[in-house]
């Protein structure tokens, strides 16, 4: 998942990559089940995210990676945009604009 801003109010669980540039907030469970997040913040805050207001699982890391091109287009339509990335599909949060 790429972005600029992410804030989580409620549960984050699965797999996958995170990579956001602007404001980042935890409010909720964000990795709890310990399937293997990695939330990389650009601004490298020193608690995985700016605003932790819950605890992080210990499971999720902040390892740095390249961004994802994110200009990708599938040529079939039906291809994930970010093929490196992979989140679970029952994911609840918003995303900010």
């Amino acid at each position: 998942m790429v972005g600029k801003k992410f804030k989580n109010e409620g549960s984050v669980l699965g797999a996958g990559n995170f990579y956001f540039t602007g404001q980042t907030t935890n409010q909720g469970d964000f990795g709890a089940d310990g399937g293997g997040i990695n939330f990389y913040d650009t601004g490298t805050p020193p608690n995985i995210m700016d605003v932790v207001s819950s605890p992080i699982h210990s499971s999720v890391t902040a390892n740095a990676f390249a961004a994802p091109d994110t200009s990708y287009v599938s040529p079939q339509c039906n291809a994930p945009a970010c093929r490196r990335l992979i989140v679970n599909p029952h994911l609840r949060m918003r995303l900010q604009h």
